[in-house]
């Protein structure tokens, strides 16, 4: 498990140091400088040098974007001490090597700059961290001006680029819907721009039917006189201006349905054509009843995916489950284009909706889309449990998936879900959601329960520092290093409610595991070494022997129950017989760089050691006095915590800000990176039984819960917020994860998958 070293040495003091957080990367005390450059001489020196060279040219520059030339550099001598002379400092922080000088004193950018890929380093204004990083489009030039005599001034100059538009602006070809004999002035729906690099000035439509509407330069189109109800459909073209230019000419087909009263509804995971369309009521005991089942329409593009909603006769405050299975999905990429075959559809869709939310939707049109699905699934719980607070419940949920208002109401809430058209409103959803949204659709299509993985806390109990946990084998207790606080032994039978049974004070505990009869534990302590404890007695557990090592940060067992192998930071790995768990000794050890967590092959002949800026260790421990390094693969970042497949095929290496690495270990010799997955701070890792997800403890992110079926694409699933996950496990039937959270406690989450089964 483990996380970072806790221990600094100098000379020969050794300091202990307790992080109340997590902590990674080595911190250097930089030194920082304003803008002007320190001069170390006298005050007379100076007001001498000051008086006899001026510097003319302005400090503050502006200069449009694609200009080579950013201004003639110009100064004079009080006593004649020409000619003066140009250069640059050697002051490291500031952007000099942008730029030149020319013969004729002209400074000069050395490349082409571009507004919209600023090449600027460092920061240009005053500041206390100068070597701040900050691309502005502001430049730093710090210049030494020099006169015959020797006498030297030095100045910052700050040069600003400016934009000139030259990106023209861009439409998403887009669909909208109208219903029946439609006045005049009345709001049709959006055209999404793309404005590019300037504002837009000007959006014109064309078109035979073009008289019938006006569109304004936020691409806002409304109806200019009343809409004839023989029209089936409007075909128009648009255009938007900007300085940069005219946009290409784009297609926006208008729909125009029939003049049914009721609100219509269309499947458009890409469009569903010939689904089963199923509407529940919810009752107020969480229970369902089936009201309405409907067939989408067929066709092509143009007509298929609808269905009646049956939204005149709702009740205006009844929760309503609209359910779309069966179908097949003819653009299932999601372009707006037909596919050339279809897409048969093995999962479901739903959407919930009040009544009343219904009966005024904007265009008249209920999207059931993959990420109405993905609320249904957050809100799953509320619907059985807290019923009466649904509605907060779907909106809170909404706010966590979208960025945007999607309906222009003034609010981002559930009504935005249901008006989310997968074609053009993808840019409204939160990054993580980006990056999601393709996967949950994926899986809908294939029936696959991915996407149902909502983690929730369901208890924690309070701990100062806890940094390990491990589980009994029958799931009834927890045991959690809690360094200072030592081994905590909690009652986990009522999840909801631990409770502490028993306590073993140690001086740093940072990891523990179990003996296979539950008997022993085995701590490591940062301060002490192996510490070998009875805990056949939880509220009361007793030392029975222990070994010295010198940084112990994590430990595991032998097969046949033999040997400890513990992971000593800077001492490496140690090899420890514990046949005599009394008087452990110590059998071999081998030399890594800070070994922070160890784990075993699953025939019990390899190490692998997550060996924090050095990566991944594979190391032979078949003869346990000689160990010997077989390989090693560097992992990009700091190696903090490892666990293997089942199979011993593949690694799992928390590499703390690099994320996840999986690791092909198949030939011990000769490891490769298969596939690699960002999140925030990886601590530490574990897998769920079947293999095809990996559970990681992500420091302030929480946890996070990977896919990992694909080894070379992982993608993320779901997460949780806590406080400074450090270390995870599982429960053994995989649907609670028991999170060491450092001074958060140890946390008890729900990782069931919710079900993601057709209603019936």
């Amino acid at each position: 498990m483990m996380k970072k070293s806790t221990k600094v040495a100098l000379s020969i003091v050794v300091s202990t140091v307790l992080f109340t957080g997590c902590v990674g990367g080595d911190s250097s005390g930089d030194r920082s400088y304003g803008d002007e450059i320190p001069d170390k001489s006298s005050k007379a020196e100076k007001n001498s040098k000051a008086k006899q060279i001026s510097f003319l040219t302005p400090l503050d520059i502006e200069v449009p974007e694609g200009e080579e030339v950013v201004t003639q550099l110009i100064a004079e001598s009080s006593i004649d001490a020409e000619p003066i002379t140009f250069s640059f400092t050697n002051y490291y922080y500031s952007d000099n090597s942008r730029f030149t000088i020319d013969r004729y004193n002209k400074l000069r950018f050395k490349d082409t700059t571009d507004f919209e890929n600023p090449a600027d380093d460092y920061k240009s204004s005053n500041s206390s961290n100068d070597n701040e990083k900050q691309y502005d489009n502001t430049y730093k030039v710090v210049l030494s001006i020099k006169d015959a005599q020797g006498h030297t001034i030095e100045k910052t100059l700050h040069i600003k680029v400016t934009n000139v538009p030259d990106v023209k602006p861009t439409i998403t070809n887009t669909k909208l819907t109208i219903s029946g004999t439609v006045l005049a002035n009345s709001v049709v729906g959006n055209v999404i721009v793309n404005k590019g690099d300037s504002e837009i000035t000007q959006m014109t439509l064309s078109g035979a039917d073009a008289n019938l509407f006006t569109i304004d330069k936020d691409g806002v189109i409304k109806t200019a006189t009343t809409i004839p109800v023989d029209k089936k459909s409007i075909s128009l073209k648009v255009k938007a201006t900007s300085p940069a230019g005219v946009s290409d000419e784009k297609d926006v087909t208008i729909y125009v349905n029939d003049t049914d009263p009721s609100v219509r509804g269309v499947a458009q995971l890409g469009l569903e054509r010939n689904a089963t369309v199923k509407i529940f009521k919810i009752n107020n005991d969480g229970t369902y009843t089936k009201l309405f089942t409907e067939t989408t329409s067929g066709g092509g593009i143009e007509s298929a995916g609808r269905f009646d909603t049956h939204s005149d006769e709702l009740e205006d405050k009844a929760y309503y489950i609209y359910q779309v299975t069966d179908g097949e999905d003819i653009d299932a990429n999601n372009d707006g284009v037909e596919d050339e075959n279809a897409t048969k559809t093995k999962g479901a869709m739903r959407a919930i909706v009040l009544g009343e939310w219904l009966k005024k939707m904007d265009n008249d049109v209920l999207k059931i889309t993959a990420l109405s699905e993905m609320l249904y699934i957050k809100s799953i719980d509320d619907i059985k449990n807290n019923f009466f607070d649904l509605k907060s419940t779907l909106n809170s949920q909404a706010q966590t998936i979208l960025a945007l208002d999607i309906n222009n109401d003034g609010n981002i809430n559930a009504k935005d879900i249901l008006s989310f058209d997968p074609l053009i409103d993808k840019d409204a959803l939160k990054e993580e959601w980006k990056e999601k949204f393709d996967k949950i659709v994926d899986d809908i299509h294939n029936g696959k329960d991915g996407y149902g993985v909502n983690p929730k806390l369901i208890g924690s109990i309070e701990s100062k520092y806890a940094y390990g946990v491990t589980l009994s084998s029958d799931g009834t207790k927890a045991y959690v290093a809690d360094l200072k606080e030592g081994l905590k032994i909690i009652d986990i039978t009522t999840p909801k409610t631990p409770k502490l049974l028993g306590t073993i004070n140690l001086n740093e505990a940072k990891d523990v595991t179990l003996s296979s009869d539950g008997t022993k534990a085995y701590v490591v302590d940062y301060a002490s070494g192996l510490k070998i404890i009875d805990i056949t007695t939880p509220k009361t557990p007793k030392l029975l022997g222990s070994i010295n090592t010198d940084y112990a940060q994590s430990v595991a067992i032998s097969l046949d129950g033999t040997k400890a192998y513990v992971a000593d930071d800077y001492s490496g790995l140690k090899i420890i017989d514990i046949t005599t768990p009394k008087t452990p000794k110590l059998l071999g050890s081998i030399k890594t760089y800070k070994a922070q967590d160890i784990t075993i092959s699953s025939d019990g002949t390899k190490a692998y050691v997550a060996d924090y800026s050095r990566g991944l260790k594979i190391i032979d421990i078949t003869i346990p006095e000689s160990p010997t390094l077989l390989d090693f693969i560097d992992t990009d970042d700091e190696a903090q915590g490892i666990t293997l497949s089942s199979d011993s095929t593949k690694a799992y290496v928390a590499d703390y800000d690099a994320g996840l690495k999986i690791i092909d270990i198949t030939t011990p010799e000769s490891s490769t990176l298969l596939g690699s997955i960002d999140t925030d701070y990886a601590q530490d890792v574990t897998l769920s039984s079947d293999g095809t997800k990996a559970y990681v403890a992500d420091c302030y992110s929480g946890l996070k819960i990977i896919d990992i079926t694909t080894p070379e694409s992982p993608a993320l699933l779901g997460s949780i917020n806590t406080k400074y996950a450090q270390d995870v496990t599982l429960s053994s039937d995989g649907t609670k994860a028991y999170v060491a959270d450092n001074d958060g406690g140890l946390k008890i989450i729900d990782i069931g998958t919710d079900s993601v089964a057709p209603l019936e």
